[in-house]
């Protein structure tokens, strides 16, 4: 049991490591932009416009820059 137990671990292991780690980044991607979108939202709801908006994270201490594209479009850059 314990060498069949193994031998499936080493066999699958990378692949689903892979698959996590895409999830893990495809949630990111929906929150940040959600997290923008109902921002956006409230800011035009006050009477205001953004062109654009700057978020910064920790995960690799990086600035993405968000600008409106036509109505309801954000392009994240």
């Amino acid at each position: 049991m314990k060498i069949q137990f193994h031998t499936f671990v080493e066999e699958y292991f990378d692949l689903a490591a892979k698959e996590v780690q895409k999830w893990i980044d495809d949630t990111a991607l929906y929150l940040f932009r959600f997290l923008i979108r109902s921002f956006r939202n409230g800011i035009e709801v006050e009477g205001f416009r953004e062109d654009e908006i700057w978020a910064g994270h920790f995960f690799d201490l990086g600035l993405n820059v968000v600008k409106q594209e036509g109505s309801s479009q954000l392009r994240i850059t």
